[in-house]
């Protein structure tokens, strides 16, 4: 039973959805079938389908017709079975405007689609706009050059119309796909008799675009149909082979506003067309930019820079700058317009503009720096409605000129140095001079900043002061004397940096100087010509000798001198040896002398070293006519690890810069004294007089004569006998001489040890004795004797005899050098702070290398 019942439904269902019904061909009055577009008259919307059905069955449809979600539906429609006969049935197709439309028809049974299919359609429109003008024009090609507001339309009724027509018209005005004017509620009524034309005007409130053209979209509503076209059209009737046929043209149409903004920009040059423009407004806001008067006043200045304006001075204060404006005149005439400019302010100008053809318009704003909006508005005086109107970004990027100038720089100048020019920035070193800066403010008020001098010199190399605190008034100047001192020779250039408050940009100069010391030292050498000391042994009674420096005789340290001034020059010389640990072992006496202007002299110093050791020999000059200037210069130059002190870092000579070639500071050459023993320590105890002596250098045993001296203000007191000790190489002896005290008085006394080395040294080729000494000092106080041995200050007492008494003196070669020691006066001198190391120098250097740096 169930089986039946699903065989009953299906064959129910079956009918349709596998109907055999289907629509033949579409056509029109207008379109043959199965055309691509099937053409309808807006009186008659009607389609006609032609539909077969091929079952062996009856179908009752219903035609229904969907435009655009309007449908319109037939009433019941049957179809006989195996009908090979086509079913005509007219469509009335719901369309509203002469636009093409997919129209969706379908043929429904029982509610069920059995078939359908899709038609375009549209509708022909009985009237054409023909044309469309602006009432004043200058017609060019196919477009218009509107000079009015008021605008014709031009309709005509075309074949397609069948009779008189009622008509809505508007027009709208577009650029491209927007809407500038929406004419609809201007919509005006119009009558169109049966193959006639008829006119239309139109008035436009106002025209406002920010391009060169538009075009004219025109609506006619005829029977609740809307057509709407850009530009014009045409419609007409053809025949061909007896067949009658349409064919509709288009055009679209453009219109232009008289006149249009081509281009705006920032115009940098100053030219023919800007330079009064220029000269106006630097004259009035007073500002005094020498660069841009010269440029105002040569006009090869003027074509040779492209980029000279806009500049800026002070940060926020508004400045000038041109716009270049490239107007349009489309129209045949010449024309007076009325241009504004909004760029925060106003400015409305009336222009006289050629007649087609591009004018360039230079317009001078006033404003601060930065990208600015420009709204630049123009139109006829005479035509006020048809407006362009643009905005631009322009990027405002002036110029930062400062606003406070370095006008000069003046450089002292020593008139004692002798030089080719005349520029000045040769000074002395160690001297105090002005250097005069000149300020002048450009700008139209009063202004406030700061100097700052800086340089590239080593620290402490110039003295002057880094910053300088100023205010200027408008348009004036002012002379800043900046006190200056060099402390080393240099040569080099000073920068001066001009900064104001909020300025634009920071004035800058270079002052270069040349600071020279007065003196040269050309070398400083030992002339040890006559004296020899002994380094070796050979057999018995020969040996070998060198020209060095030897302890325990006047030596003579000889100072080369070039005065390099145009004046002579007094100054106080005098020479120090220092050892390794950077302690004063021996100090000449100090010289006054006068050198000759641009003269060469050479200073001799007897120097008396009471024991060997290893340093260098320093020279001091102080000019006397100069500050804080002592000129120092080391023996030469080499490389040994003996340290220089601190108190030598002003005037080095050894450490100028020159042209920016850096010599080392330490440069020099080993003082080596030859001694063949060194007294390490000396102490007093007990009535005892303890010292360690060492022999480190020379190469045999060595036999040595020593005593020991109490004396107070060179006055002997007491002299102990002579001992006698033999030392062998690199070894140390300890010697203790019993000392008698009973004999002082209460105070303060020298115990002095002495040690004599025979045939030691060699003067004028005689074999001599040398006699090395050290003291230390005590004091009797109520006869109990307290030995101290001073550890801050340690004392060398150093001779000025002459090396011929040493050689005219006969009898005991002893009693000899006893004399030459006790008759030397006493000096002290302090220890001194290490500034740097050096590597160990070859010994056995016999030459002393002449110091090279000036």
């Amino acid at each position: 039973m169930k089986k039946i019942i699903l065989i009953f439904l299906l064959l129910l269902i079956l009918p349709t959805i596998f109907a055999d019904v289907k629509v033949y061909k579409i056509w029109s009055l207008y379109d043959t079938p199965n055309s691509p577009i099937i053409h309808i008259d807006i009186s008659e919307q009607v389609i006609y389908l032609g539909i077969v059905n091929r079952d062996d069955y009856a179908h009752n449809v219903i035609v229904e017709a969907d435009c655009n979600g309007h449908i319109w539906k037939s009433g019941l429609i049957t179809l006989p079975p195996n009908s090979h006969i086509e079913k005509i049935v007219e469509v009335r197709v719901p369309v509203y405007d002469d636009k093409e439309h997919n129209v969706n028809i379908k043929l429904i049974e029982n509610g069920k689609t059995i078939s359908s299919t899709t038609v375009r359609v549209k509708s022909y429109f009985p009237v054409d706009v023909k044309n469309v003008t602006c009432e004043d024009s200058y017609k060019e090609d196919n477009s218009e050059v509107c000079y009015s507001n008021w605008f014709n339309v031009i309709l005509k009724s075309n074949p397609i119309a069948q009779s008189d027509y009622i008509a809505k018209v508007w027009i709208n005005l577009k650029d491209g796909n927007k809407i500038l004017y929406d004419g609809i509620n201007d919509t005006k009524t119009v009558y169109i008799p049966y193959r006639k034309e008829v006119k239309i005007s139109f008035k436009v409130p106002k025209i406002v675009l920010n391009k060169d053209k538009f075009t004219i979209e025109t609506n006619v509503e005829i029977m609740n149909v809307t057509h709407t076209i850009d530009g014009i059209e045409e419609l007409s009737e053809k025949r061909s082979n007896n067949v009658i046929f349409y064919e509709y043209k288009t055009n679209v149409k453009y219109f232009n506003l008289p006149i249009i903004i081509k281009n705006v920009e920032l115009y940098r040059k100053i030219d023919e067309n800007t330079s009064n423009i220029v000269k106006e407004f630097y004259d009035s806001a007073g500002i005094l930019d020498d660069e841009i008067y010269k440029i105002l006043s040569d006009k090869y200045l003027q074509q040779k820079n492209n980029d000279v304006i806009p500049r800026y001075y002070v940060e926020g204060d508004p400045i000038l700058s041109i716009l270049k404006i490239t107007v349009e005149n489309k129209y045949n005439k010449d024309i007076l317009a009325r241009l504004f400019i909004n760029y925060g302010n106003i400015i409305v100008k009336n222009i006289k503009l050629n007649k087609t053809k591009d004018n360039i318009l230079y317009i001078p704003i006033y404003t601060t720096k930065g990208t600015k909006n420009i709204e630049v508005k123009i139109y006829p005086i005479d035509a006020d409605k048809l407006i362009f109107e643009k905005n631009y970004s322009v990027n405002i990027n002036p110029i930062p000129v400062a606003p406070v100038i370095i006008e000069n720089v003046i450089l002292p100048k020593d008139d004692n140095i002798n030089t080719d020019t005349n520029i000045g920035g040769d000074v002395l070193v160690g001297k105090k001079y002005n250097m005069t800066i000149i300020l002048k403010n450009i700008y139209n008020k009063t202004l406030y900043g700061k100097i700052t001098i800086d340089d590239n010199f080593p620290k402490g190399v110039a003295n002057y002061t880094k910053t300088i605190n100023f205010s200027i008034y408008p348009h004036t100047t002012k002379k800043i004397n900046v006190p200056i001192i060099f402390y080393r020779e240099i040569n080099g250039d000073l920068k001066i940096t001009v900064s104001v408050d909020g300025g634009a940009k920071d004035s800058t100069s270079l002052a270069h100087f040349c600071a020279v010391l007065p003196i040269d030292i050309i070398r400083v050498y030992y002339n040890n010509t006559l004296l020899l000391g002994k380094i070796n042994t050979i057999n018995k009674n020969g040996g070998i000798y060198i020209n060095k420096p030897i302890a325990g005789f006047n030596n003579t340290c000889v100072v080369e001198l070039r005065n390099k001034l145009n004046k002579d020059i007094v100054c106080d010389v005098w020479v120090e040896v220092i050892d390794e640990n950077g302690t004063i072992k021996a100090k000449s006496n100090c010289k006054t002398v006068t050198l000759k202007k641009l003269s060469t002299t050479e200073i001799s110093f007897p120097i008396f070293f009471d024991e060997g050791f290893e340093g260098y020999t320093i020279a001091h000059i102080i000019p006397k006519s100069l500050e804080n200037v002592d000129i120092t210069y080391t023996e030469g130059y080499g490389i040994h690890p003996v340290p220089i002190s601190n108190y030598y870092e002003i005037g080095r000579y050894s450490a100028i810069d020159l042209l920016g070639n850096k010599v080392a500071t330490g440069t020099h050459v080993v003082t080596e004294v030859i001694s063949p023993v060194n007294i390490e320590n000396i102490s007093y105890n007990d009535s005892i007089l303890i010292a360690k002596i060492r022999n480190d250098k020379f190469p045999v045993n060595l036999t040595i004569q020593y005593w020991a001296v109490i004396e107070n203000n060179s006055k002997i007191y007491y002299k102990s006998p002579t001992y006698q000790e033999e030392i062998y190489p690199k070894s140390e002896k300890s010697l203790k001489i019993p000392i008698d005290t009973k004999t002082l008085k209460f105070g303060r006394y020298n115990v002095t040890l002495y040690i004599k080395i025979d045939d030691f040294a060699l003067y004028n080729n005689k074999k001599v004795p040398i006699i090395l000494q050290k003291s230390v000092s005590l004091t009797n106080n109520k006869n109990i004797l307290n030995g101290h041995h001073n550890n801050l200050k340690e004392q060398y007492n150093i001779t000025s005899k002459n090396k011929s008494d040493i050689i005219n003196t006969k009898g005991n070669s002893t009693e000899i050098s006893r004399k030459n020691a006790i008759n030397r006066t006493k000096k002290t001198s302090e220890h001194k702070n290490i500034l740097s190391n050096f590597s160990e120098f070859l010994e056995g250097i016999v030459s002393t290398i002449i110091g090279i740096f000036r």
